[in-house]
């Protein structure tokens, strides 16, 4: 990450002159300053494995059990929302009850404590989303933060819950959007109804990758391998 090593414009200089290949990842920005050195020091797109900010996204439509809704909360809030899978963005049903999915991620809070930084990092957003009189939820201390509004990733920590009418308009979006989303997670029977090109996951299985997952559907062995 070009910020915590500090380079300076002759290091980076320097390494992208050699450098033959380049494998990135980070924020947009980091991919941006990337993708401008290697265009400036000749380093063809075939050499790049450049990767921005990614998300997952969780679809639900009121009929999760138990076992998912508590897949959902560790799919939305293991590490802290840093991961390129963690579903940042929960689709659901216009007007769903969401205290079941609640309860799941105060229950999940409970057996997976919140990093001691999270909770200060979300207070001056939850005391913004309180002023400006936006539907929003929290744990007692600041575990989670969940808001209802537009479908767009928060902060680390902060879920947006968006609603749709029809599925559809959740299809339309993801195609929108699929080059930034790493992946759908959703039960099996939605799942099968749910027609995107992002690859759809069972609830729960979010940050539990197989060994051959292909983030951003490319295959970085075989990047390697050139």
């Amino acid at each position: 990450y070009v910020e915590s090593i500090k380079f300076t414009d002759e290091l980076a200089e320097a390494l992208f002159a050699r450098a033959e290949a380049v494998v990135a990842t980070g924020s947009d920005e980091t991919a941006d300053w990337a993708r401008a050195r290697c265009e400036a020091h000749g380093i063809p797109e075939e050499r790049r494995l450049l990767r921005g900010h990614r998300y997952g996204v969780a679809v639900i439509d009121g009929n999760e059990n138990e076992d998912e809704r508590a897949g959902l909360a560790e799919d939305a809030l293991l590490y802290e929302g840093y991961g390129c899978r963690n579903a940042a963005i929960i689709w659901a049903p216009r007007a769903l009850d969401p205290d079941p999915y609640l309860d799941a991620f105060a229950r999940f809070r409970g057996v997976f404590p919140v990093h001691p930084e999270v909770p200060g990092a979300l207070r001056m957003t939850q005391a913004f989303l309180e002023a400006t009189g936006q539907p929003h939820a929290y744990g007692e201390g600041l575990e989670f933060l969940v808001s209802r509004g537009d479908p767009e990733p928060q902060q680390p920590g902060h879920v947006r819950w968006a609603e749709y009418d029809a599925l559809d308009e959740v299809e339309v979006w993801l195609d929108a959007h699929k080059d930034a989303v790493q992946l759908v997670v959703a039960r099996d029977e939605l799942a099968d109804r749910l027609a995107t090109a992002v690859p759809v996951e069972p609830l729960g299985a979010a940050q539990r990758p197989p060994l051959d997952w292909q983030p951003d559907r490319i295959d970085t062995v075989a990047f390697l391998e050139q």
